[in-house]
C-alpha cells in the first residue's frame, strides 16, 4: 500500500507546482484549482503513510479504518468513479478500453494516468482486505501475537 501512495506523490507535486498560476478562460480568471488537487491529494498521500508505517503495521484497528476512508473516499472518487461514469456516458465498449490500455502502452499520458489510478485503487482495496482477519479476529491476544510475527517488536 505504501507504494501505491508513493505512486500519487509525482502527479500532486506537478499539480501542486501550479501555485503561481491562474487557469484562465477567454475574458476571465479563475482560480488554479489543479493547485488545491495537488495540495490536497500530498496531504492524503502523506497522511496515509504516515499511517501505514506507524499505525497500520501494530494492527490498530482504527488504522484500517482509516486507511478505508482515503481508499474510498479520495482515492475511488479521483482515479475510478469519473472513469466508470465517463464510461457509462459516453456508452463506451470492451474494444473502447482495450483501445485505452494500447494508449498507455503507446505512452499517451492520459491512458496511462487512467490506468495507474485503477492500478492504485486496487492495490490500496486489494492490501485492505487480506488483513481483515488479522484487524477483526476474534481475539485482541492473538491479533497482537500475528502483528509480533510480521515484524512488529512493540
Amino acid at each position: 500500500m505504501s507504494i501505491a501512495f508513493i505512486g500519487l506523490i509525482p502527479g500532486s507535486l506537478r499539480f501542486a507546482s501550479t501555485w503561481n498560476q491562474l487557469d484562465e478562460i477567454p475574458h476571465l480568471h479563475i482560480e488554479n484549482l489543479r493547485m488545491i488537487i495537488g495540495f490536497y491529494s500530498l496531504g492524503f498521500s502523506f497522511t496515509g503513510l504516515m499511517v501505514i508505517w506507524n499505525w497500520f503495521r501494530k494492527c490498530e484497528r482504527w488504522a484500517w479504518f482509516v486507511m478505508l476512508t482515503i481508499t474510498l473516499f479520495f482515492v475511488f472518487p479521483g482515479y475510478v468513479l469519473r472513469q466508470i461514469v465517463l464510461t457509462y456516458e459516453l456508452k463506451l465498449g470492451y474494444s473502447d478500453i482495450i483501445q485505452l490500455l494500447q494508449y498507455a502502452r503507446a505512452g499517451n499520458e492520459q491512458g496511462i494516468g487512467v490506468v495507474m489510478g485503477w492500478i492504485t485503487f486496487l492495490v490500496m482495496l486489494v492490501a485492505l482486505l487480506i488483513p481483515v482477519k488479522t484487524f477483526f479476529g476474534k481475539t485482541t491476544i492473538r491479533r497482537h501475537e500475528v502483528c509480533i510475527q510480521n515484524g512488529d517488536k512493540s
